[in-house]
């Protein structure tokens, strides 16, 4: 068993916890673990509500207009993530930023019936970005003013950023 102090933020309280071994706890979104050896310490902030932790979801598209089960399954994920609560980024690439041009998307049915057009004018009800791979965009001639609500111009580096502080569901 080791023993650690912690000095809260809020009450500023000293905290004394003691930990057992091999064992992974959360205490205030800090994710700690003991070894004999080691503790490592998580500073990376959570996010709980209701006792459930949220996460942050990218959900990266490339199929275009022609592929419909790819598009209506992508937001459809990701207007259940939105929905239990889940950060939700969408990055469109190569033929998927179709998607976020107003009106291109109202006719898109999967065979399963699903339209894209719902999930997407949930998302963008809920304010999930949309970003669109910049040269993509403009090698297709779509301009800005014909965006919908949430869709910026985006760069690889955003996407890795993104990449890198989420969990990754590519279509």
């Amino acid at each position: 068993m080791l023993v650690v102090f912690f000095l809260s933020v809020e009450p500023y309280l000293l905290l004394y916890y003691p930990l057992p071994l091999d064992q992974t706890i959360v205490i205030d979104s800090l994710k700690i673990w003991v070894s004999e050896l080691e503790l490592y310490i998580n500073l990376k902030p959570q996010k709980f509500e209701e006792g459930i932790r949220l996460e942050k979801f990218l959900f990266v598209l490339s199929r275009g207009l022609e592929d419909p089960v790819r598009a209506t399954r992508v937001f459809q994920l990701a207007k259940v993530a939105k929905e239990k609560g889940h950060e939700v980024n969408i990055f469109l690439v190569d033929d998927a930023v179709a998607y976020a041009i107003l009106g291109l998307a109202d006719n898109v049915v999967a065979p399963t019936g699903d339209n894209a057009k719902q999930y997407i004018d949930y998302l963008v009800e809920k304010k999930v970005t949309f970003h669109l791979c910049t040269p993509c965009a403009r090698t297709r001639l779509f301009g800005e003013d014909q965006f919908i609500e949430g869709a910026k111009l985006s760069t690889a580096g955003i996407l890795i950023d993104l990449a890198t502080e989420s969990k990754v569901f590519t279509f």
